[in-house]
């Protein structure tokens, strides 16, 4: 395990504000017509991206985009092309006010938890920017990201008992029998 892993349930602890969150890059292109009959594009053909910038410091900041992104692959239409494209890019400006926050720590803060603080904001704008040209709403996948209150502590791991394992059986109707 490297010391990022180590250290990052503490990274989420911290006391970083959100300033702002604001489209960067808004783009939507209709390839066909909207029709209810075109299926959702799979989530595995969206590019999410991210990047930060530098700790600004004059103003004690730090600027995080992310995106999303779709482009057919060939302009023939098929089945399972989707029937647009588009590019979607969201900038956060986060600061913190603690003084125990030092910039290195505020920049691996921005990499790994920021993305997770911008994305409903990205699946938003994406789902309203969809439906308002006529197609219906793309809802992108929900995110989660651990807590630390999810996560128990080592203490409380080490004095924890070990779960009983099921000593039941399943019928083909789905009750449990006990043996």
């Amino acid at each position: 395990m490297d010391e990022t892993s180590k250290r990052l349930p503490e990274l989420y602890l911290h006391p970083v504000e959100l300033l702002r969150v604001v489209p960067l890059t808004i783009q939507f292109r209709g390839l066909e017509e909207p029709d209810i009959k075109h299926r959702d594009p799979d989530p595995d053909q969206i590019e999410i991206t991210m990047y930060r910038t530098k700790f600004d410091e004059k103003k004690g900041s730090v600027f995080v985009v992310l995106g999303a992104s779709l482009s057919r692959k060939e302009d023939k239409a098929d089945s399972s092309a989707p029937p647009y494209e588009f590019r979607i890019d969201i900038v956060g400006e986060f600061r913190s006010r603690e003084p125990s926050i030092t910039k290195e720590r505020l920049e691996e803060w921005s990499q790994r938890v920021a993305p997770f603080v911008l994305f409903p904001y990205l699946r938003s704008l994406l789902s309203d920017i969809s439906g308002r040209c006529g197609y219906r709403p793309l809802d992108l996948p929900l995110l989660s990201l651990p807590t630390r209150s999810a996560l128990p502590s080592a203490a409380q791991r080490a004095s924890a008992p070990e779960k009983p394992t099921n000593t039941g059986t399943v019928r083909k109707r789905g009750r449990r029998s006990s043996k």
